[in-house]
């Protein structure tokens, strides 16, 4: 129950600072340069995304390993 209040939370927090910060970024750069930062965080959360893939495909292939030689 905790948890749901904390990402709730954080949701609405999110959605109370965004609209600033972007007035913020409009107001003092130019378009390409949020474009830029906005390809750049998409990358980063794709290669983060890829990264915990990674790992939890190793484990459960590992796991299939230690199955078939026990």
């Amino acid at each position: 129950m905790h948890v749901q209040g904390l990402n709730s939370g954080f949701q609405s927090a999110i959605m109370v600072i965004s609209p600033i910060v972007s007035a913020f970024l409009l107001a003092n750069f130019s378009l390409s340069l949020i474009f830029s930062i906005d390809i750049l965080t998409a990358v980063l959360g794709i290669l983060t995304l890829l990264i915990l893939v990674n790992q939890s495909l190793s484990v459960q292939f590992r796991n299939i390993l230690l199955r078939c030689v026990i």
